[in-house]
């Protein structure tokens, strides 16, 4: 009888052996550092959209639609870093009381950069923080001048895990008012604060 239970006990424990030794590594989420991806959603211009110049009056459209690329490096599971390339919205202006034709406008492209603060996970959602800065790029439809300038970016979302490499992002992001922008034709405007609200999907690897 002893000899019977000492010989269950050692083919048990070369049962569990064996399959501990065959069983594949899975890589926790927290484990996977690097992502990409991309978003879409709306951008706001806070800029001044209304007024009289010339004897006619003009309206302003402050954004429309807009988009990024971005990809990003986790150090732990707290903190990491992205960059993006932003896609932002035009700023139209129209004449309002002629015809409706377009007056001008201004097109702004970015790239963001900055560290990333993440929450603990819970039941695969995370709440995240960014700083850091955006190198924008205008191009003025009216006056064909164009602004290099560099402002301050921070932005706050949430993300959740569908998968283990896939996830789910909503972003709010804001890049500061910058004065005195040179321009290449010998003048200095406002860069105006912008407003990006954004839906991602992301690839961790």
């Amino acid at each position: 009888m002893k000899k019977t239970m000492i010989a269950a006990a050692v083919a048990t424990a070369m049962i569990m052996g064996g399959t501990a030794i065959a069983a594949p590594k899975v890589s926790s989420t927290s484990e996977l550092h690097w992502y990409a991806g991309l978003g879409a959603g709306y951008s706001y211009v806070q800029d001044k959209q209304s007024h009289t110049m010339d004897g006619s009056h003009y309206e302003g459209i402050p954004g429309g639609l807009a988009g990024n690329v971005f990809a990003g490096y986790n150090f732990n599971q707290y903190i990491g870093m992205e960059v993006s390339y932003d896609d932002i919205a035009n700023t139209s202006t129209y004449v309002a009381d002629g015809d409706g034709t377009l007056a001008g406008g201004t097109k702004y492209n970015g790239i963001g950069f900055g560290l990333v603060g993440n929450t603990p996970a819970l039941h695969g959602m995370r709440l995240f923080v960014k700083l850091g800065g955006e190198y924008l790029h205008g191009r003025s439809f009216d006056m064909n001048a164009t602004t290099n300038s560099v402002g301050l970016a921070y932005g706050a979302g949430m993300s959740y895990n569908i998968t283990q490499h896939l996830i789910a992002r909503g972003e709010w992001k804001q890049v500061l008012q910058q004065k005195n922008v040179s321009t290449n034709i010998d003048t200095t405007v406002t860069v105006p604060q912008m407003n990006l609200f954004l839906a991602q999907l992301a690839y961790s690897f």
